[in-house]
């Protein structure tokens, strides 16, 4: 993680993350720094000097600005062969309207961050960015699928997903309540949606996962569980893969970014 950490100071570094990240077209988010994510809004860098940043919104109607508001900007780099997400702290100096667009110039930022201490950022993904999504858990110290007790697709709700684990919610039900435990592994099967000529078998997924947290979702019956991804495997070849300590399933890198914020911007 050098690659983030060692020269967090040095302007040259930082701005050859950024450089990469819009030489690789990838999408940038903003907000608020205290704001919540809900309240991000999809921005294009326009032009990077030694000193300042410059940005359009083009559904300025989403974003309100004042000058010296504190900005967090976010997007991801490609190091290793590793999707990195990073994010920044700016200040917006200036900004104007023009044909429905808002333009707006920012401080250069002093440090690039991890948006976790993680190697991975949790992405609000919802059951409608699969094709097929599926949810079950096993007592058993094997994955075998016929040991595999499926949960009803009504009692789930994902709550947020990253490479490296997953949060949810479960309805509370007498068929599995006293059945899951601790001790208990996660099953996830799942398709991803894809709009381009990615090979269907890169994209479906069995991902086991430890549970590591249980717990009452406020006062109705609903139980909130976390937990961390352990092994995975592509669904067309059984053959699961160890994830190793503070890694996750690169694999899926691709499709959590684009899919969380594609369904994130449409709720505006």
């Amino acid at each position: 993680m050098d690659f983030l950490h060692k020269e967090l100071i040095n302007r040259e570094h930082i701005g050859n993350i950024i450089k990469q990240a819009l030489n690789d077209d990838r999408k940038l988010f903003c907000r608020h720094q205290h704001a919540d994510d809900n309240e991000e809004v999809q921005i294009t860098c326009v032009k990077s000097t030694d000193t300042h940043l410059y940005f359009m919104v083009t559904h300025c109607a989403q974003f309100e600005m004042q000058i010296n508001d504190l900005l967090t900007i976010h997007f991801t780099v490609r190091h290793e062969n590793r999707f990195l997400p990073c994010e920044i702290s700016v200040r917006a100096k200036s900004f104007r309207l023009y044909q429905g667009k808002l333009f707006f110039y920012t401080s250069y930022p002093i440090s690039i961050r991890h948006r976790q201490r993680r190697l991975f950022a949790r992405y609000p993904v919802t059951a409608d960015c699969f094709s097929q999504m599926e949810l079950a858990y096993t007592n058993s110290d094997y994955f075998y699928r016929d040991k595999w007790n499926i949960f009803p697709p009504e009692l789930v709700n994902i709550g947020n997903i990253s490479i490296g684990g997953i949060m949810l919610f479960l309805r509370q039900n007498d068929s599995w309540e006293k059945k899951l435990t601790y001790k208990s592994t996660l099953i996830l099967s799942c398709t991803f949606n894809t709009e381009d000529s990615h090979p269907a078998e890169k994209n479906a997924f069995y991902i086991a996962g430890n549970i590591l947290d249980i717990q009452q979702a406020g006062h109705c019956k609903i139980k909130q569980i976390r937990a961390k991804f352990s092994h995975w495997t592509y669904q067309h070849n059984i053959s699961w893969k160890e994830i190793k300590e503070n890694e996750g399933i690169e694999a899926m890198a691709k499709f959590l970014f684009h899919y969380a914020y594609k369904n994130k911007l449409v709720t505006y």
